[in-house]
């Protein structure tokens, strides 16, 4: 899924990006959310913090005062987002050199005064070039639709009861692929992910702890499983001991 972050104070700006963008999309197999802002706050702050997959950012120039170049940097230097693509938005072309000198990655700079839809179209293009090549990712397809999951986001992966779905739970929440398992598993490359039971894979970098005794396996959202068959016990209290430096990772009494 795209995630556009549409941040402008002129309501007939951001609606017209918005039907550029959404039509753009109509020929594409992609997902995409829209999310509107008329204002850097918290509501703002809250969609940056959010580990919430591929995001586009429109940010206006300036918004009261509050500069988009100084959001952007907060995006890249304090929360060290350097996927996320940035484009700054403006009525006149002034600050074009600042934006494209800061060093911040800016995709580019738009001015509304001209003939911006075309200026969109071509950086949207650009938009999908970047999530196609994105590495360390999932890619999976649910109705036609083409999605795909960080490596870094996802927790574990879970064959759901009674079904012939898998329940692939991230940090921004549950997807589900409609999919065996091991089909899943071949997509994995990634040796961060590991096969614990027949019915479930977990991301290896989520894992807080491992009680052998119990044989529990605890994630570091505090959630846990006992999806650990016998035969892996020993494979997953090495990885655990090996991979994880602090003394109370394992637990073995």
């Amino acid at each position: 899924m795209i995630n556009f972050i549409l941040c402008d104070e002129e309501k007939a700006f951001s609606d017209c990006l918005y039907g550029v963008i959404f039509n753009f999309f109509m020929n594409y197999d992609i997902e995409c959310n829209f999310t509107k802002c008329v204002r850097y706050d918290d509501k703002f702050e809250k969609i940056v913090k959010n580990d919430n997959e591929f995001k586009v950012y429109f940010l206006s120039r300036k918004i009261k005062d509050k500069l988009g170049i100084e959001v952007a940097r907060k995006i890249r230097e304090v929360y060290h987002d350097w996927t996320s693509i940035i484009i700054i938005v403006d009525s006149s072309n002034a600050y074009k050199y600042s934006a494209f000198s800061s060093r911040l990655q800016i995709l580019d700079f738009i001015n509304k005064s001209e003939d911006y839809e075309t200026v969109i179209k071509e950086d949207l293009e650009k938009c999908i070039s970047v999530y196609d090549r994105r590495p360390n990712c999932l890619k999976i397809k649910n109705h036609y639709v083409m999605n795909f999951v960080e490596y870094k986001s996802i927790i574990c992966i879970e064959k759901e009861q009674d079904s012939k779905n898998c329940i692939i739970k991230t940090t921004y929440g549950d997807k589900i692929y409609h999919g065996t398992l091991n089909q899943l598993e071949e997509k994995l490359n990634h040796k961060r992910f590991i096969r614990t039971h027949r019915s479930l894979i977990v991301n290896g970098d989520y894992i807080e702890y491992y009680d052998i005794k119990e044989n529990k396996l605890v994630f570091k959202d505090g959630t846990y499983t006992f999806l650990v068959s016998r035969n892996k016990k020993k494979e997953i209290f090495e990885y655990v001991t090996v991979n994880q430096k602090s003394k109370n990772v394992v637990k073995d009494n």
